[in-house]
């Protein structure tokens, strides 16, 4: 089966800051696709922030949630969806990345470029660990890594480029993917 450019859905993964929710609207205006941000949709479910939530829940009820929000998103054509960092811990939601219908794009920064984004970001990002900021990056990045090859098509370092040059390069490598 042949999958067009409108039957398909354009994932984002990476971790923390990497800048997903910033290259996402950018990447669905040049495609003309609809954008949608993984953990706005979880916050809308949950009544409150994604982070908030984190950190009243716990991990495990907030990474069920993120399954239950995020699986759907991922069927959509037409639309970028913006997964939040911790997506490809689920192997639900990796095997649907794996999709014929699904371009996965790993988004990825230094971690000291990521550090820096997150200690300086307003968004609310509850640490996941006891580990100090630079340290829990670090951690994540090594031990997520490998997830999130595992299920990307491309790979684009955010910390080298403009979050503009960084949606026209995933838009022509989204086109040619899907080109007939």
């Amino acid at each position: 089966m042949t999958v067009g450019l409108r039957s398909a859905t354009v994932a984002l993964v990476g971790p923390r800051a990497a800048g997903k929710s910033t290259v996402g609207p950018l990447l669905a205006d040049a495609l003309g696709f609809r954008f949608v941000d993984a953990d706005v949709e979880l916050a809308a479910r949950a009544g409150q922030p994604a982070g908030a939530f984190l950190a009243a829940a716990g991990e495990p009820a907030f990474r069920r949630l993120e399954v239950e929000v995020s699986l759907p998103l991922l069927q959509r054509p037409a639309t970028v969806v913006a997964l939040g960092g911790g997506a490809v811990l689920s192997p639900e939601l990796a095997r649907r990345l794996l999709g014929e219908t699904v371009y996965t794009a790993l988004l990825l920064a230094d971690a000291s470029v990521l550090t820096e984004r997150v200690l300086s970001s307003a968004t609310l990002r509850p640490p996941l660990s006891q580990l100090s900021p630079s340290d829990e990056v670090a951690h994540l990045l090594a031990h997520r890594l490998p997830l999130y090859r595992q299920v990307a098509r491309t790979e684009i370092d955010t910390g080298l480029v403009s979050a503009n040059d960084v949606a026209r390069t995933l838009c022509e490598r989204v086109r040619a993917a899907f080109a007939r």
